[in-house]
């Protein structure tokens, strides 16, 4: 028993009332406090000493049946059918009197008589639990019975709730003013009270822990107490004499594995009101937030939700400003069947809206419910969409479109349509699938305008959906192109298309095409799509993967990239402005740019675009000879998102992560990579073309020439054909060449290699260096010192370790087979120290086999200076070194971004300093300057 002190005290009344005069109690405390349960332990207790008992018990049902509770009593005591027949017929006599002036004579009468009879042989207890859902006439009975109770052993004792006290102010008062009156207060359990109650519950040891725990939930009240008690004896099932293990864990468990606990939450909220349950279910699922709106989204009259609320409050289940515990709230909820809670969600939505709520409250609720009302459930949504991209929250914001368009035609399809294709990135593959299948049924529908479509195609083919959108171009193919907007609109499409998916630029229309190549080379401040960054970063992409262009795309890039922050740009555009200057070999611009964009992204969560910017810094360390930072970044990009969710972009991480990988000697993590699964579209598109690059790099990583070169061939052909053939995007005829000379086809090696050095010559200093390299190995013995040096030279001040390693590397072999072992051993032992610092393991493997194979000291080494003379500046070292390489005045001045003037002035120094009076000069003079060890000289 839980209140045995309170059961004591009542015996206490009891023994008195039976052997001095009669005794009256009222029991007050908060629903399910243990009132009814006190006064069934009083009634066994006494049984026990040959007393009588009565107990009649208050209902809301029966309030309104005069003398309904005098009946239950009547009835207890098994009074004789006459003497019951009796009082009904007194208070029918009474009746047909005034009462007021005359109560002796109604039924309280024979309540008086029945009672003295009952006691005539000892004492006797009558028990009204819930008094305060007595009939009226009744408690006049009970009243009348109290002021003359002294004359009889009986103890009368009332139950009352202590939120109603207020209600029973009469009858309190009235008991108070007894002498024989006494009061007992039922308090909620204190934390030391739910430890011993605990204890006694489960019958084992209860740590003082898993007491406040449990005193957390049930906020002391008994019912409860009991309820969760109950529950842990249903999920435990360790050993009797443990203790109780503790934790929130372990409660929510037991709370989700029993249903004790939730019934005693909904019994406490059934005997607090009849619509108890209603109002504790409705403020559970809309929150004690706006607890101001509960009437109207619950429909009960707001005075009776404020009783109802205070009386759950005063019971334990509530707290000042919220549940005593969420795990008391999630009950709730989930005690609520789905439809009746969609419908509190609705009707809080409907709420909330008409009182100009917080929107975001406002597309809770309507998420909740599953049901969006029109026109106004659009203009609520879109903006809590656009809220949750911000945040990152895709999946948010999908639910949101979805349920706008399960809602029947809309009001603002341009609002929808501006939202669904912001959605470019989704946390998980379901997601992502979600929206893709969301897009389509948009493709497909005529409703929207044509440059909305053209954004959802996008979208779509970004993500494989090649079938989808060609089935739109062919409808799109009838439909008249209604003004010049519209016009521009498909150009821009075009564009977007030649350099994503130039495989699909054939499927269009002619008319669709028309005009766009002219375009793409026009400035954009005459183009008629003028600040239209989608455009502008389309236009700087093409420009810098075709062949004969200059590099105006610069400008534009850095134009797109000044005007952009991450979170507030669209990331499409900004891929392309800095794809463009890497793929132009403008790293020395484009490695600043994605630092700054990768740290505001990091500063603002963005993880999709933090993943995609990683991959493009992947590709920029692995351009610099950077191997284990590609490696990295690769990882990094491509550990953020889902594979299934990158779609056609996942090209670029995929390829500079394996070859990032066979740089450092890793060829088997890379053949495992090659196994990952991708969008076949990929292959479509410029993605696709670093993807075959790196796998051709595999296949000849481990000795399969074969295989390397029909990727290296099928690249080449594809960016032929797609108009991508820059010597600097992905220099297809290099690995054509290098594949051809591990084959043996020295003769198709130097006819691919010289392709290559008349294409990239003024546009790459990497790249012309590193051809020059592999045109060594392609001609005579006695013609190669010269490109090698020459080579070596010109990466000498190239921020690409690994390439001046691998012209080093060529060079010591030259200078060992001409029978210069001092400056072999010099020269190998800096380029075996350059690849251990670019992280190029198999490079520094092949000058330790050649140098062990030819009986060669190599040691790190520091001895090779700079080529350049040191009494040049550092203006001056660039515009000797583009000199050397053959480059005019024009392209040096292109090349570096200052004036002919400009470049003429430098070389006016440089004549001066280097002693000598013409281009020609010059060059000889620099050569000469070159230590020994490397030029040759003797």
């Amino acid at each position: 028993m839980l209140r045995r002190r309170e059961l004591d005290t009542l015996k206490d009344l009891y023994d008195t009332a039976r052997n001095e005069c009669g005794r009256i109690a009222l029991v007050r405390g908060p629903t399910a406090s243990g009132k009814t349960s006190l006064v069934s332990a009083l009634g066994e207790y006494v049984r026990s000493e040959d007393g009588r008992v009565a107990i009649a018990t208050g209902s809301q049902a029966e309030q309104h049946m005069d003398f309904g509770a005098v009946e239950q009593l009547l009835a207890e005591v098994s009074l004789p059918r006459g003497i019951v027949d009796q009082a009904l017929a007194a208070e029918g006599t009474c009746a047909e009197r005034d009462r007021s002036s005359d109560p002796g004579c109604s039924f309280s009468r024979a309540l008086y008589d029945a009672m003295s009879k009952i006691s005539i042989d000892g004492g006797a207890t009558v028990c009204v639990d819930d008094a305060h859902l007595v009939d009226g006439p009744s408690l006049e009975c009970l009243t009348y019975l109290a002021r003359r109770l002294r004359e009889f052993p009986i103890l009368l004792v009332l139950t009352i709730s202590d939120d109603v006290v207020h209600q029973m102010s009469e009858l309190v008062g009235e008991m108070e003013r007894l002498a024989h009156y006494q009061g007992i207060s039922l308090e909620l359990l204190t934390r030391h009270e739910v430890l011993r109650s605990l204890s006694t519950m489960l019958d084992r040891p209860v740590t003082a822990q898993a007491a406040a725990d449990a005193y957390a939930i049930s906020g002391g009240n008994v019912l409860m107490l009991a309820g969760l008690a109950d529950d842990l004896v249903t999920d435990e099932s360790g050993p009797v004499d443990s203790a109780v293990p503790t934790g929130p864990d372990v409660l929510q468990r037991a709370l989700q594995s029993g249903r004790a606990t939730c019934e005693a939450i909904l019994s406490i909220a059934r005997r607090a009101d009849p619509v108890g349950v209603d109002v504790m279910q409705a403020l559970a699922v809309i929150g004690t937030e706006r607890v101001d709106v509960l009437p109207a989204v619950s429909g009960i009259a707001a005075d009776r939700v404020t009783r109802v609320t205070r009386s759950l409050r005063m019971a334990g289940l509530l707290g000042r400003d919220n549940f005593q515990h969420p795990l008391v709230r999630q009950a709730i909820v989930d005690s609520t069947f789905p439809d009746k809670e969609q419908e509190i969600h609705l009707r809080a939505a409907e709420v909330l809206h008409a009182t100009a709520a917080d929107e975001r409250l406002v597309a809770d609720h309507l998420l909740a419910a599953g049901r969006s009302p029109q026109p106004w459930g659009e203009y609520v949504l879109y903006p809590a969409a656009e809220a949750a991209l911000s945040a990152g929250d895709t999946a948010t914001a999908l639910r949101c479109l979805t349920l706008v368009s399960q809602s029947g035609d809309l009001d603002n399809p341009a609002g929808f349509l501006r939202i669904a294709t912001r959605m470019e990135w989704w946390k998980t593959e379901s997601d992502a699938e979600g929206c893709l299948n969301l897009l389509l049924a948009l493709l497909r529908s005529d409703r929207f305008p044509l440059h909305f479509l053209l954004r959802v195609a996008r979208q779509l083919l970004a993500h494989g959906r090649v079938r989808d959108v060609l089935d739109m171009l062919a409808r799109l193919s009838h439909r008249t192109v209604r003004h010049d907007q519209e016009a521009a609109e498909v150009r821009n499409f075009v564009q977007w298309l030649r350099v994503s998916y130039p495989s699909l630029v054939a499927s269009l229309p002619a008319a669709a095409t028309a005009g766009a190549d002219a375009e793409y080379l026009a400035d954009p401040a005459e183009n008629p799509a003028d600040g239209d960054v989608w455009n502008r970063s389309c236009c700087a992409l093409r420009a810098a993967l075709s062949a004969d262009t200059d590099d105006k795309f610069v400008t534009w890039a850095a134009e797109i990239l000044r005007g952009s922050r991450t979170g507030e740009a669209e990331l499409d555009p900004i891929e392309k402005a800095l794809t463009s200057l890497v793929y132009r070999d403008r790293l020395d611009l484009a490695a600043p740019w994605c630092q700054s964009l990768l740290d505001e992204a990091k500063e603002n969560g963005s993880q999709e675009w933090y993943a995609i910017l990683a991959g493009i810094r992947s590709e920029i360390a692995q351009r610099r000879g950077d191997f284990h930072t590609a490696v990295a970044n690769s990882a990094e990009a491509l550990a953020d998102i889902p594979l299934g969710v990158w779609g056609v972009r996942l090209g670029l991480p995929l390829a500079s992560r394996i070859n990032g990988l066979i740089a450092i000697g890793d060829s088997e993590r890379a053949g495992q990579v090659l196994k990952l699964d991708y969008p076949q579209a990929m292959l479509q598109t410029r993605y696709g073309l670093h993807y075959l690059q790196a796998r051709g790099h595999y296949h000849l990583a481990v000795g399969n020439g074969e295989l390397a070169l029909r990727d290296f061939l099928a690249c080449g052909e594809l960016m032929t054909r797609w108009d991508m053939d820059s010597s600097t995007f992905l220099p297809w005829r290099y690995n054509v060449a290098e594949t051809l000379v591990s084959l043996g086809d020295y003769a198709g090696a130097r006819e691919a290699i010289e392709a290559q050095l008349d294409r990239v010559k003024g546009h790459s200093t990497r790249i012309y260096a590193s051809s020059l390299r592999l045109w060594a190995a392609t001609v005579s013995f006695e013609r190669r010192q010269e490109p090698l040096e020459k080579s070596a030279y010109l990466l000498e001040n190239y921020e690409n370790k690994f390439e001046y390693a691998r012209s080093l590397a060529a060079l010591g072999k030259h200078y060992y087979s001409s029978m210069e072992t001092r400056q072999a051993e010099q020269v190998l032992s800096k380029a075996r120290q350059l690849a251990r610092e670019s992280g190029a393991q198999r490079l520094v493997d092949a000058v330790d086999a050649f140098a062990l194979g030819a009986g060669l000291a190599v040691q790190p080494s520091e001895q090779l200076g700079r080529f350049v003379p040191e009494e040049l500046s550092d203006a001056e070292r660039r515009v000797a070194d583009l000199v050397v390489e053959g480059c005019t005045n024009r392209q040096i001045s292109e090349r570096l971004f200052i004036t002919q003037s400009t470049v003429s002035q430098h070389l006016t120094r440089i004549y001066r300093k280097m002693k000598v009076t013409h281009r020609g000069d010059l060059v000889r003079r620099l050569r000469a300057a070159l230590p020994r060890h490397v030029s040759g000289t003797r």
